[in-house]
């Protein structure tokens, strides 16, 4: 959900009902306390500000009148696209590819444009007794603009009426899986129903007769063929290099006209070894993942941590972008603001398995945001991203004591180990990047956009006004991990040998075994996995996911998702060995005492800085940027988090030109 703050627009503020009656100067405003009939003034950064901090909440529906701030809170619940089943989100992709052209017009009478894109889409419906009329092309128009461009609102109908498909979970699982494997066999539709019946019938052998799966017909089963996205029966039939040809391929854009137009994407390791703060011993080379914007060269989010490349790192890195650094003020004063920050119009991409991965195809799908995958081997594609790593490498890693240089002819000609001249904190460094990245980066000349990146946005910014705020309640569900299919016991859900449960979770439970005879009730949960206190679980009921925290608080809370395996994998190497050993053990779940043990265990390990990488200790520890962002940008996190780690406040003096900020220059 995107807002322009503006006249007209309608928010909560400490539980009054106000409403931006003008626009002042640029950025204040006067605003009408709607609820005690009182006027006052306000800057477009105090209302950021409130915001972020859950103070203030924006009306879900701009256009209708509004109702108390709680009914506000809960119209704002979400389905997530990525816990529908694929039928559903391939359906609403297809009619968002129908309304899409139409998007861009801007007449008053759209009738004739209804007309002639029915006309354009008939030989391409998805079904053939699919009928696209003009009319039926308004209605999704209309659903779509209403949303503020959501495509959850393109969903099939039924979708929202309540228990959803008629198929359960594993059974649509299990046919998409069958339809999907058939990739250039002559397939009939009666040998796939006999297929999956065969399936079945295996499954149900081995399940008792109250949670057998129930069959689905040849009709449904010829649907779900037929509701599949063309590229996707394409590629099933003629495989991916005909369907991409016929149906997936995209024409790269021209030199983007203005900002987040277009927004390329990419990770490299850093070329510098950092240190622990309080140790002073060396940690490893981060991650760092960078989304740019080619329109004006400016740097519009980033992410660096010690967790190699992945969907989350990826996520994160939106996440700064969407936000407006608005941490700035507070952690760093003495640097100028960040100006960049927006929603991507068109995403550009290398074919790295975390940027395939579906989540983030659901995510960017449902926040509105197009995909363009480079063609192999061609890193010219995403040149802008490609030349700012290097410009990172020449003018500040290379000048940082610690660096690795990029190659290995030059550490020998310098004579130079990298181990051994690390003394830039982690910390430190997180603030001499941004400092490099603000004032020095953003300020210089390049040549690819023909001005200097901070420039270029104070213009567009002069000229149109600042980027739609980014709004979304749920944070957490939209980037988290997905998992599907598991139950609901007594005892609450078991996820990674941790149980989750409370009486809302029991109430779901008694309400989805209603009307039905299964023992078991599977429903799909979303996860933070960088803090496994909590699970998120989907009501399809209600449509929307709720919070249901792990009975296990002292141990789970703030603790990562690679922590805890790691944790998990110690306990299995001594399980074995007691069974090696010939003693007779009870199987059984991991206890919480034992958890609580090699959890302080592997701290005393990472205090000592032993058995454990020192790049592996910092993940484990969950260093990383976006532990700021969260808190700050508006989510509901519980524990303490930030996009940049707090600066030390006392550093040693620094010998030599420290003109990106100061580091220690002498180990000790």
């Amino acid at each position: 959900m995107e807002i322009e703050l503006g006249t007209g627009i309608q928010f909560m503020l400490n539980d009054d009902h106000c409403e931006i009656k003008k626009e002042t100067t640029p950025d204040q405003y006067i605003v009408t306390n709607v609820s005690k009939d009182q006027i006052f003034r306000i800057s477009r950064k105090e209302i950021i500000k409130q915001y972020e901090n859950g103070v203030l909440v924006f009306a879900p529906n701009q256009s209708l009148i509004p109702t108390p701030s709680e009914e506000w809170i809960e119209q704002q619940k979400i389905v997530d696209f990525e816990s529908l089943p694929k039928e559903y989100k391939d359906k609403a992709a297809w009619r968002l590819k129908v309304i899409k052209p139409l998007l861009s017009i801007k007449a008053e009478k759209m009738q004739k444009h209804f007309v002639a894109r029915a006309k354009e889409m008939e030989p391409l419906r998805v079904k053939k007794s699919e009928h696209i009329s003009a009319n039926t092309i308004r209605r999704w128009y209309d659903a779509y603009i209403a949303s503020n461009c959501d495509i959850i609102s393109l969903v099939p109908g039924h979708i929202e009426s309540g228990r959803g498909t008629r198929l359960s979970s594993d059974v649509e699982a299990l046919v998409y899986d069958i339809i999907t494997k058939k990739r250039k066999e002559e397939s009939t539709v009666d040998s796939l129903t006999k297929e999956v019946q065969n399936t079945i019938e295996l499954y149900n052998s081995r399940r008792l007769e109250t949670d057998r799966l129930k069959c689905p017909s040849s009709s449904t089963i010829r649907r779900r063929i037929l509701d599949l996205d063309p590229f996707e029966r394409l590629k099933n039939s003629h495989g991916f290099k005909y369907a991409y040809e016929k149906e997936g391929k995209v024409t790269l854009r021209p030199k983007p006209e203005k900002p987040l137009d277009r927004v390329e994407v990419d990770h490299t390791k850093l070329d510098l070894i950092v240190v622990d703060e309080k140790t002073r011993l060396p940690i490893g080379r981060p991650w760092i993942t960078i989304l740019i914007d080619c329109a004006t060269g400016y740097i519009l989010g980033t992410h660096i941590g010690f967790d190699p490349p992945s969907y989350v790192s990826v996520m994160l890195a939106l996440k700064h972008a969407f936000s407006t650094k608005s941490y700035m003020t507070e952690k760093y004063p003495d640097l100028e603001p960040w100006l960049a920050h927006g929603k991507p119009k068109l995403l550009v991409l290398d074919n790295g398995k975390e940027f395939r991965s579906q989540s983030l195809k659901d995510a960017c799908l449902q926040m509105g945001i197009e995909i363009y995958y480079c063609p192999p081997r061609r890193p010219w594609y995403k040149g802008a991203v490609e030349r700012f790593f290097r410009t990172l490498n020449s003018k500040l890693l290379h000048q940082l004591p610690g660096t690795t240089f990029s190659n290995i002819l030059e550490k020998k000609k310098r004579e130079y180990d990298p181990q051994k001249n690390a003394v830039v904190g982690y910390e430190t460094f997180i603030k001499i990047f941004h400092r490099w990245v603000i004032e020095e980066y953003a300020h210089d000349w390049h040549t690819g956009v023909k001005g200097r990146p901070h420039d270029l946005w104070q213009d567009y910014l002069n000229k149109h006004g600042h980027p739609s705020l980014v709004i979304q309640p749920q944070w957490e569900i939209i980037l988290g991990k997905l998992k599907r299919g598991l139950s609901i016991q007594r005892t609450g859900i078991r996820h990674q040998y941790l149980f989750y449960q409370s009486d809302e979770l029991q109430a779901l439970k008694k309400n989805l075994k209603k009307g039905t005879i299964q023992k078991t009730v599977k429903i799909d949960i979303k996860y933070d996995p960088t803090d496994m206190s909590k699970i998120f679980v989907y009501d399809p009921i209600n449509g929307k996911y709720i919070t249901i925290p792990c009975i296990n608080q002292e141990y789970s809370k703030g603790l990562s998702e690679y922590t805890h395996g790691v944790i998990v994998a110690q306990l299995r190497e001594k399980q074995k060995e007691v069974v090696n050993g010939k003693q007779r053990v009870k199987k059984s779940q991991m206890t919480l005492e034992r958890l609580k043990q090699e959890k302080s265990t592997l701290q005393d390990d990472l205090a000592n800085e032993t058995k454990v990488t020192h790049s592996a200790q910092q993940r484990m520890k969950n260093k990383g940027m976006d532990k700021v962002v969260s808190s700050e940008e508006g989510t509901t996190r519980t524990r303490p988090s930030a996009i940049i780690v707090e600066l030390t406040k006392t550093q040693p003096k620094s010998k030599g030109n420290t003109k990106w900020g100061s580091y220690n220059a002498s180990t000790k």
